[in-house]
């Protein structure tokens, strides 16, 4: 239960971290378009 419970955790981590990720690289995308 605890290593299913650790996996769905892991789910969720990678898709924040990817949610960062694409939203760091927008905001480098919008500040190299308007500067």
């Amino acid at each position: 239960q605890w290593a299913a419970l650790t996996q769905k955790n892991f789910g969720k981590i990678k898709i924040a971290m990817s949610l960062l990720f694409f939203g760091l690289a927008g905001l480098l995308l919008y500040s190299g378009i308007f500067y």
